[in-house]
C-alpha cells in the first residue's frame, strides 16, 4: 500500500459539468487498476460523488489547495504505515 497523488487543478464544477465526473472517475480508476489497495490524494477543485464511491475500498483524500495538499499527504502517509 502507497500514498498516490492524482489530481487535475482544471477539474471543478461536475454538478455544472458532468464530464468533469467522468474525467475524475477515469483518472481514479487508472490509478487503482495499476496500483490495487492504496492511499490516494486527489487535487481538485469542486465537488465530486465519485470520490465518494471509491473511499470504500481505499482511502481517497481530496484536497483543493496546495497548503492543504502537503498536510493531505503527510496524512495519508501515516495511515499507510499504520496500516502495515
Amino acid at each position: 500500500m502507497g500514498v498516490w497523488a492524482v489530481g487535475d487543478a482544471g477539474i471543478s464544477g461536475a454538478v455544472l459539468c458532468p464530464e468533469k465526473e467522468q474525467q475524475v472517475r477515469r483518472q481514479i480508476d487508472l490509478v487503482t487498476a495499476a496500483i490495487g489497495r492504496a492511499a490516494i490524494v486527489v487535487f481538485v477543485t469542486g465537488r465530486f460523488d465519485y470520490l465518494d464511491e471509491v473511499g470504500r475500498d481505499c482511502l481517497v483524500a481530496p484536497t483543493n489547495n496546495q497548503v492543504t495538499l502537503v498536510g493531505t499527504v503527510v496524512d495519508a502517509a501515516y495511515l499507510v504505515v499504520g496500516d502495515r
